[in-house]
């Protein structure tokens, strides 16, 4: 494991890997340990954003939500120029908020994160899915129902980057919200492909 003084004199580049490589095998406090040492001295601000959204995360992977939370405030109230890196600061603060049940401050940082783009966003299904839970736990069920759909679109047009049970929570949270506004024969049709998804995943 690469130790903290190792970081003067190598090349940013080859620590961010390491860092990076740490981080994937599951390495959680090591790679925070390099990308620390990176962030203090950083090439440029576009790096040193880039190094605190990875302690974030990192933070996130090992259940430190108030302190992952911290950072991506920091982060927030930093100019920005990256359109792709302020989409990945509100999705993952977003997601914090929900885990703590705070859905009316995830929520609107969802709708900024999808607000402009339009068409689906490729790899996004969970996050769609995460955005429609909470609008459902607001019971903000037109735009849940909406949000599942498109969970189910990307999760059909991409199935190779998801596990099927993907979508059937996202069939799942569409019938419950049917379910709610009494529309039962559409829940069923929903809970019948959420149990269909399931019994995929089990094959």
């Amino acid at each position: 494991v690469l130790a903290t003084g190792m970081v003067k004199g190598v090349d940013s580049d080859i620590m961010g890997k390491s860092g990076t490589s740490l981080k994937n095998i599951g390495l959680y406090e090591e790679a925070a340990v390099v990308f620390k040492d990176m962030a203090k001295s950083p090439r440029d601000a576009s790096e040193e954003g880039r190094l605190l959204f990875a302690l974030a995360d990192l933070s996130r992977l090992r259940g430190k939500d108030d302190e992952a939370e911290e950072k991506l405030q920091v982060l927030l109230k930093r100019p920005v120029k990256d359109r792709e890196e302020l989409t990945n600061i509100k999705i993952m603060l977003a997601d914090i908020y929900s885990r703590k049940k705070l859905y009316e401050k995830a929520i609107p940082l969802y709708a900024e994160a999808f607000g402009d783009k339009g068409d689906i966003v490729a790899g996004a299904a969970l996050d769609y899915l995460k955005y429609a839970n909470a609008l459902r736990e607001k019971n903000m069920f037109a735009l849940a129902v909406t949000n599942y759909q498109l969970a189910l679109k990307e999760y059909n047009r991409n199935r190779q980057r998801y596990s099927p049970d993907v979508a059937a929570d996202a069939y799942f949270g569409a019938g419950d919200v049917l379910y709610r506004e009494r529309k039962y024969q559409e829940g069923l049709t929903m809970y019948e492909q959420s149990l269909a998804a399931a019994r995929e995943q089990n094959h």
